[in-house]
């Protein structure tokens, strides 16, 4: 049996990488051959799956600041005459223990910072984006300062590019992209609403319950304001507007594109390719739950698993069952790793030989079903 292996490896880092490859162990000791494929969705990691499969790149290093606006260090990688740029490195999530009590102090300035330095290199002609991974709400208006934009009260007071300063802006005044920009966003995340950038994601980055309204308030008058800046029409309900804090819609008002980041990596790995002469495809991801389905890196694979007549296995640590029809609609099937009960420190702890176990009891099933 061939089986092409195509998990959301590289989000997890090196980590990530030999889960990956205890996937392929597990399939090998089962006697079948597999052809490895690690996956990004557009979230962190996709650089370094870019790189992996070019075979080519470097990575450019650029002081700038983090979610929060202290001094860091980031990078981008310039892969032949495209730069990517990930918003985790420029805007990263950060641990609550770590941050300012406030998420209204976070900014996309950083990862702004990289982009304009990725514009300005003469050996780049596009930069790609990053969608994912990051702990900022402020609808890219940092972004956007540090790539020439300029933001103004109702005053003419000039406003400083952080998430607090959303509510204030009356007047934008914006630059002209001098080279293609686009964003691969993570997962298809609306910049309004309950599954939006701020009621969505907004808590887990810090937006206390009692704030939601007030900055979705915050977020939908920022909108306006780039939509009377932008040609394009519909720019907060475009797909992926709401990515990374709302750098989606922000990349679409400077004259950027969005794209589904799984997608792009799938078509630049060549994932049709490998599946044409495949059996089975197997892929995996820490969760399967309904935002599994918004454009993540299993749903890529069954989709065009299944357009090609090819079966899905997915492996995942846990699976929600508490609304069973996003999983019906992936068109795989769902096993997870964990075999019994289990504490979470104790599975993650022991991941690798998790993923090769299930992985070999479910190609020793299928080779007997196949035989027999």
């Amino acid at each position: 049996m061939r089986v092409v292996i195509a998990p959301d490896a590289f989000k997890g880092g090196p980590d990530g990488l030999k889960i990956a490859q205890a996937m392929a162990r597990g399939v090998f000791g089962a006697g079948a051959s597999a052809k490895l494929l690690p996956m990004a969705d557009g979230g962190e990691g996709t650089a370094d799956v870019i790189r992996a499969f070019s075979g080519q790149g470097e990575r450019v290093p650029v002081d700038i600041v983090d979610a929060f606006g202290r001094p860091a260090k980031g990078h981008y990688d310039r892969i032949g005459a495209m730069a990517v740029v990930e918003a985790a490195v420029g805007s990263g999530f950060i641990e609550a223990s770590q941050r300012p009590p406030t998420v209204e102090a976070t900014t996309s300035l950083g990862t702004g910072q990289l982009v304009q330095r990725a514009l300005a290199d003469p050996q780049v002609a596009e930069v790609v984006v990053a969608l994912g991974g990051t702990g900022c709400v402020d609808g890219g208006l940092g972004l956007l300062e540090a790539i020439g934009w300029q933001f103004y009260d109702g005053a003419g007071r000039r406003l400083p590019p952080m998430a607090r300063s959303l509510a204030e802006v009356r007047e934008a005044l914006p630059s002209t992209l001098v080279k293609p920009l686009v964003g691969w966003w993570d997962v298809s995340v609306p910049l309004l609403g309950e599954l939006g950038s701020v009621r969505g994601f907004g808590p887990q980055k810090g937006i206390r319950s009692e704030d939601l309204e007030r900055m979705e308030a915050a977020m939908a008058s920022f909108g306006r304001v780039l939509q009377e800046q932008s040609p394009r029409e519909g720019l907060v309900e475009i797909s992926g507007a709401g990515a990374a804090g709302g750098m989606g819609m922000a990349i679409s008002a400077a004259g950027g594109h969005l794209r589904p980041g799984a997608e792009q990596v799938a078509q630049f790995i060549g994932l049709d390719e490998h599946l044409a002469h495949a059996d089975l495809a197997m892929t995996g991801e820490g969760r399967l739950d309904a935002q599994t389905k918004a454009g993540k890196v299993v749903a890529t694979v069954a989709a065009h698993a299944h357009r090609l007549n090819v079966p899905t296995v997915v492996l995942a640590g846990s699976i929600d069952l508490a609304s069973p029809s996003w999983l019906s609609s992936l068109n795989a099937y769902a096993f997870s790793i964990v075999p019994g009960p289990m504490a979470l420190k104790h599975a993650m702890a022991d991941t690798e030989r998790l993923v090769q176990a299930q992985a070999f009891t479910v190609m020793t099933l299928l080779e007997r079903i196949r035989f027999h």
